[in-house]
Order: structure tokens, then sequence, then C-alpha cells
């Protein structure tokens, strides 16, 4: 799970926000989704460009790896 979070403001404020609802997903997912733990991975990121208008919304990726 990578949370994409604009990075206007404080960087560090950001990066913490990003890794905090990272986290949150995942213990979502975790709680209603009977994911074990060891299966998810989570990961703020702050993200350097800007759209036009000048403001991008905090973005949430969950990749799901199949295993064989």
């Amino acid at each position: 799970i990578k949370v994409l979070q604009p990075s206007d403001g404080n960087s560090g404020y950001n990066q913490s926000l990003a890794a905090r609802r990272a986290q949150t997903v995942a213990f979502l997912l975790q709680t209603f989704g009977y994911i074990p733990d060891e299966r998810i991975d989570w990961e703020g990121i702050l993200l350097r460009e800007k759209s036009r208008s000048g403001n991008l919304p905090a973005l949430v990726e969950i990749v799901i790896e199949l295993s064989k």
C-alpha cells in the first residue's frame, strides 16, 4: 500500500501524514479483509510535482501480488 501525498507546505508533516494514512489503510485491510500482517507492506511517499491547478489530492495505491 502506498499513499502518495502532495509536498505542498511542510514536507516533514506531509511525510508523516502520508505514512499514517498508508498505515491506516493497511490496518483496515488487515482488520476487515482478513489479510495477515506479514502479507501487507505500507509506505508514505511525497509527490514532488504539481498539477496545473497547483494542488493534487493524496492518492492511495494498492498493489496485490498473487503467488502461485
